[in-house]
């Protein structure tokens, strides 16, 4: 079931509620004013049920610029232009000129890998918890 069309039946059963519990106090005036609110709400809904499907698949578009499904390949974008993550890395590495600091949790043996692309004298320092599936060894953690 579409969430805005629930939405919809739900809206249109309490207001259906309050009248059928109220009808003596609200009036005919009150009658046609839940009514009337009523009926925006669900044309409010609506539109909002809309706006959140296109924004799901603007979404879609982005994120399709940055994994592959198919693949589970990673991608970064990169002056510009859409590049694999590892490529990416590699370049933004390589463009250190005095110190290069990395924060993150997953760090493993591939980002060890892509490190040894910085130039000599550039010191890394790597912030992590390490609670990737890899185990490093005390020689790939200095």
């Amino acid at each position: 079931m579409v969430p805005g069309k629930a939405l919809i039946r739900l809206f249109k059963q309490m207001k259906d509620y309050i009248i059928a519990e109220n009808q003596s106090l609200l009036g005919a005036s009150g009658i046609v004013q839940i009514a009337t609110q009523t009926a925006q709400n669900a044309q409010d809904i609506a539109r909002l049920s809309i706006e959140m499907q296109e924004n799901r698949d603007s979404l879609q578009k982005v994120m399709d610029n940055f994994i592959d499904p198919s693949t589970y390949k990673h991608f970064l974008i990169l002056n510009g232009q859409r590049l694999d993550a590892d490529v990416a890395y590699t370049q933004i590495y390589g463009m250190a000129k005095k110190s290069i600091t990395i924060i993150d949790d997953y760090i493993g043996v591939k980002t060890l890998d892509l490190l040894r692309q910085i130039a000599k004298g550039v010191s890394v320092t790597i912030y992590s918890d390490n609670r990737s599936f890899e185990t490093l060894t005390e020689q790939m953690q200095k």
